[in-house]
């Protein structure tokens, strides 16, 4: 039964609603936008690598030709377009959780 107003909500002890209700919360649209927007000016200065071998550990995709990939500043590689979305989102490396600092 569906809590009619937060002050009666009560939290479930079962782990699938308790990843249901994180869930709701991270999509809730009043989280839609917190990240920390990563300046257009630094993604598009990292330096790109035109043929990187091994995998994107973003999207856990191959690096396959005709697709370029940037290097971060801790020297790790990424498909240009997870880095630009992972950095819209976070300041660091997704790997080493290096910090980026702008």
């Amino acid at each position: 039964m569906a809590a009619t107003s937060p002050e009666s909500y009560v939290p479930s002890t079962c782990p699938v609603d308790l990843l249901f209700d994180l869930d709701v919360s991270l999509t809730s649209e009043e989280n839609v936008g917190e990240g920390v927007p990563s300046p257009d000016s630094y993604v598009s200065g990292m330096p790109w690598v035109p043929s990187a071998a091994g995998i994107c550990t973003v999207c856990m995709e191959k690096f396959g030709a005709g697709r370029g990939a940037k290097r971060m500043p801790c020297c790790h590689v990424y498909h240009d377009t997870c880095i630009l979305t992972w950095l819209a989102q976070d300041r660091s490396c997704p790997l080493c959780r290096h910090p980026i600092t702008f």
